[in-house]
């Protein structure tokens, strides 16, 4: 059994654009604009990302082996921690 996906062939010139990595439209608009939507209305930028290799990767894993529960451990630096819609335990520079 496959755990993970075989890399898509990209046929954009660089993985930022490579439609075949991101596996949905809010993916793919959130690379191309460098913001994320908040529940608010409100838009944020972003300051860093998985790259979409890696992001893929981790989709694939999830959707290969038909995970149903899942949880992110991660630690966000940028002006997402300010916001309600944060998920992640946001460390604050000391």
């Amino acid at each position: 059994m496959d755990y993970i996906a075989k890399l898509p062939e990209c046929t954009a010139s660089s993985i930022w654009e490579c439609k075949e990595l991101q596996p949905n439209e809010t993916i793919r608009k959130i690379y191309k604009t460098g913001e994320v939507a908040l529940s608010n209305g409100t838009k944020k930028k972003i300051s860093s990302a998985v790259s979409p290799t890696e992001g893929y990767i981790l989709y694939s894993l999830i959707k290969l082996n038909r995970y149903k529960d899942i949880l992110e451990v991660g630690f966000c630096v940028d002006s997402l921690c300010e916001s309600s819609d944060a998920h992640t335990v946001c460390p604050r520079s000391i």
